[in-house]
């Protein structure tokens, strides 16, 4: 049996302990959850399968059981289900007071799908032979490839934890059996479900993040983004008052526009320590745009850099509020983006261009790195749709939640404007602002 974990990859050009150390780095960067980091650690225990490494080494689909997610998840719940030391080994690391067995479960869940879409974890039994979140028939193949191959799975765990002897529980069939048949998700163990779920959901989207940045090999991706909303954040306010002092103030209607945004500022200032959620109800024409946007400058002032998300509920409106922003930073609009079904990134555009003239992995890989910007939202200042923000936040699916990270430390304005009647009269002006401090 091969003991040294140092030689395993996790992908052609890149070393297993490599890979998880730099999705572990990326994970901290993006938030302090210690249940991200764990799963990160897990993810791709997987990978030692031997049949996985031959597979990096010649390309195609291997005829053998050559799968890593399910392997991964298996471990975990192998080292940490039925061993109370190691689950006060696990307390520990992450810092909770009680583990419960929706909380193994969950963990166990989120590692097996970290390539897919988080399941229902109270599915319904339709063929009458135990529910399981899991698929059944996925597990009986790791189930009888773990019968026939060695993997140092205690090397590799032990290399992250220090934890009692596991391997026992590994190939017990009334385990295997238990975990096939009867995985089941008791809501009536969260006391708080709401809390559960966004915990979960959170940590899953930072891991996804985290391990698409690292396999892609996207250098300093997070902490360059992070200088990104820094600088923009830099330069917002003085921008933002020079735009406003440049608006002609010899009108009536603008002077009036002036006296409802500083009136809304004033009471920011006043209320801002009390919430963390605002909102400003004025009529049409009166300048919402600019007094949102005068909002999240007193926020950043107050409270610090931030990225802004601009939710709009039509593509036409999210197509002239890019127009407002855009003239009011000229000279930053690499810190702008518009991003739904019909923007495009002018970038994005050249590069293609070039890409057909002169293809080079250089341009090829920059093409990657917008296109993973876009998908993650992490652009210093972003104009969407209500869709695509409301989505990320009730979604499951794997791709809608790799923006969810940048959801946090986030100024949101939500510039609504419903026009089902009979609400259309008393809600037509509604703007609500939020921010998550």
């Amino acid at each position: 049996m091969v003991s040294d974990i140092n030689i395993f990859k996790s992908h052609p050009n890149k070393l297993l302990l490599d890979h998880i150390d730099g999705v572990i780095n990326n994970v901290k960067q993006l938030t302090s959850s210690k249940l991200a980091e764990l799963i990160a650690v897990f993810h791709d225990l997987g990978k030692m399968n031997p049949y996985f490494q031959k597979k990096l080494l010649i390309e195609g689909k291997s005829t053998k059981y050559s799968n890593h997610a399910y392997l991964s998840a298996y471990v975990f719940f192998c080292v940490f289900a039925g061993s109370k030391n190691n689950q006060q080994v696990l307390k520990h690391f992450l810092g909770w007071s009680e583990l419960t067995k929706n909380d193994i479960i969950g963990i166990s869940v989120l590692i097996a799908k970290h390539h897919s879409n988080i399941p229902d974890f109270q599915p319904i039994n339709y063929k009458g032979d135990g529910v399981s979140i899991l698929d059944k028939t996925e597990n009986d193949n790791l189930f009888s490839f773990l019968s026939q191959v060695e993997m140092p799975i205690t090397e590799y765990v032990n290399h992250y934890f220090t934890v009692d002897d596991f391997l026992k529980f590994i190939d017990n069939n009334n385990y295997q059996s238990v975990y096939r048949n009867h995985l089941c998700f008791n809501e009536n163990d969260n006391i708080k479900a709401l809390n559960f779920y966004l915990d979960y959901q959170y940590a899953f989207s930072c891991l996804i993040q985290s391990d698409k940045a690292d396999a892609a090999e996207f250098d300093n991706f997070i902490d360059q983004q992070k200088h990104d909303v820094s600088d923009f954040c830099n330069i917002y306010s003085s921008k933002l008052d020079f735009y406003l002092l440049s608006l002609q103030q010899n009108t009536e209607l603008n002077k009036l526009r002036t006296k409802i945004r500083n009136e809304v500022v004033t009471n920011l200032q006043t209320n801002i320590q009390k919430g963390r959620i605002f909102e400003l109800t004025a009529p049409t024409g009166s300048g919402k745009t600019l007094m949102l946007l005068s909002l999240a400058s007193e926020i950043m002032k107050q409270t610090g850099a931030k990225r802004i998300i601009y939710g709009l509920p039509f593509l036409s409106i999210t197509e002239q509020v890019e127009t407002e922003v855009l003239s009011i930073f000229q000279g930053f609009e690499k810190y702008i983006q518009r991003i739904d079904s019909k923007s495009e990134n002018t970038r994005f555009e050249t590069l293609q261009d070039e890409l057909d003239g002169n293809p080079q992995e250089k341009t090829i890989k920059e093409l990657s790195l917008i296109e993973f910007q876009e998908n993650t939202f992490s652009y210093p200042f972003v104009i969407t749709t209500f869709v695509r923000f409301f989505e990320t936040l009730l979604s499951n699916r794997n791709s809608e939640l790799l923006k969810l990270p940048n959801f946090s430390n986030c100024i949101f304005l939500l510039d609504g404007k419903p026009s089902v009647k009979p609400y259309s009269r008393s809600l037509n002006n509604l703007r609500t602002f939020a921010c998550e401090l």
